[in-house]
C-alpha cells in the first residue's frame, strides 16, 4: 500500500478534530456471505440512533439485499462499486471501517487501507483481521456471527471520544 506519513498523520488530525454529531461506517467489499454484510446490516438496524450512517461500497450477489435495506432505513446508503479516486474520497469522508468477515480472511488488507484513512476499525475475530488489529491496535474485534455484539460494538464507535483513542493509534501503530 502506496502511502506518505505525513499525508497519514494529516488525515488523522483532521479526524480528530471532527465535531459533527454524525458518525459514518463504512463497508468496502464483496456483497457476500463471507463478508458479512447481511449480518452488518441486521445489526445495524438494531441500533436505534439517528447520529449514524452506514455506507457500503462495493458488489456482489447481496446487491438487492443492501438496496432494500437502503429503502427500509435512510441511515443506510448503498454507493456501489467505486473507482479508486472516488473511493479514496468516501475513505477520508467516513469515520469507522467495519469489517464483519465471517471467514477466515488471510490477511485482511482493508485493515491497512482503513487505518490510512484515518479509520478506525470494527473488525471481525477471524484470523488475519483479528491479528492485524491486535498489533496495531486500531480497533475492536467482534464475532462477526453475533448480530447484538455488532450491533454493541456500533453502539459504541457511534461516540467519537470512544473511537477517538485508537484513531490517535494509527500514526504511532499502523505504519511502523
Amino acid at each position: 500500500i502506496d502511502f506518505k506519513f505525513e499525508d497519514v498523520e494529516q488525515i488523522v488530525e483532521e479526524k480528530l478534530a471532527r465535531k459533527a454529531n454524525i458518525v459514518t461506517f463504512l463497508f468496502v467489499g464483496a456483497l457476500t456471505h463471507n463478508k458479512g454484510v447481511d449480518n452488518l446490516l441486521e445489526a445495524f438496524q438494531l441500533v436505534n440512533s439517528e447520529n449514524i450512517r452506514l455506507w457500503l461500497c462495493g458488489e456482489g450477489p447481496l446487491e438487492k439485499l443492501v438496496k432494500e435495506a437502503q429503502i427500509q432505513d435512510k441511515r443506510i446508503c448503498y454507493k456501489g462499486q467505486l473507482a479508486a479516486e472516488k473511493l479514496k474520497t468516501v475513505y477520508r469522508e467516513a469515520d469507522v471501517l467495519i469489517a464483519p468477515s465471517t471467514w477466515d480472511e488471510p490477511f485482511g488488507r482493508i485493515i491497512i487501507e482503513g487505518n490510512q484513512y484515518g479509520l478506525t476499525v470494527i473488525g471481525s475475530n477471524k484470523a488475519g483481521i483479528a491479528e492485524i488489529l491486535a498489533y496495531m491496535k486500531t480497533g475492536e474485534v467482534i464475532d462477526p456471527n453475533c448480530i447484538t455484539e455488532i450491533a454493541d460494538r456500533i453502539k459504541c464507535f457511534s461516540n467519537r471520544e470512544y473511537y477517538s483513542k485508537y484513531i490517535k493509534n494509527i500514526p504511532q501503530n499502523a505504519f511502523l
